[in-house]
């Protein structure tokens, strides 16, 4: 008897460990439920998302057809969640001013610009975000004027590049480990019960 719930204790010290480890890791890059096919783009200036270096990095490039208008790169949050994500801009048209192609994000309808208008030209940084379940989260990048500055225009674009993407795992799936070892203590202290 005192062998099963020794190994039933441990059963439940371990899972408690893993819930402990799985609520601390994180996943890394635009994958599993944040994987690119789980996004939606929505284009009004021309612009476009290129994807092909996912799951590491992510960039939203805006348009040149002579129209203002954005490039937004949207998903609905799957569960609760704080993220963190670097960005990385570049705005490389004929004059060189962030102020006519500001980037940023949009967190349930509020958007969030992190590029600085009168700033320089290259322009980076790290953001931590809390999401909630159903709330729409994305990243946009805009043009006033869709003139000098598009992905197939003369002078070069502007480019949001967004990396190091982490989201930790819900919490409920680290919990499973918790639930797990408590049913098997269970099932092993019925069993010991029985016979």
């Amino acid at each position: 008897m005192n062998a099963i719930r020794t190994i039933a204790l441990f059963g439940m010290a371990a899972g408690m460990c893993m819930a402990a480890g799985g609520a601390a890791r994180a996943q890394q890059g635009f994958s599993g439920a944040f994987a690119p096919g789980n996004w939606t783009v929505t284009d009004t200036a021309g612009g476009l998302v290129d994807a092909s270096q996912a799951p590491s990095a992510i960039t939203l490039i805006d348009g040149a057809n002579q129209v203002g208008g954005s490039t937004l790169y949207t998903i609905t949050v799957p569960y609760d969640v704080t993220l963190t994500f670097n960005w990385n801009y570049l705005n490389n048209d004929l004059y060189q001013e962030p102020l006519f192609e500001p980037a940023g994000y949009v967190a349930g309808g509020i958007p969030t610009q992190l590029t600085d208008d009168f700033g320089a030209i290259l322009q980076n940084g790290t953001v931590t975000v809390d999401l909630t379940a159903g709330e729409i989260f994305g990243f946009e990048v805009s043009t006033f004027d869709g003139y000098y500055g598009g992905y197939n225009g003369d002078y070069g674009s502007a480019f949001l590049t967004l990396d190091s993407f982490a989201v930790p795992e819900p919490a409920s799936l680290a919990m499973m480990g918790v639930g797990l070892a408590a049913l098997c203590f269970g099932v092993r202290r019925r069993s010991a019960c029985a016979a």
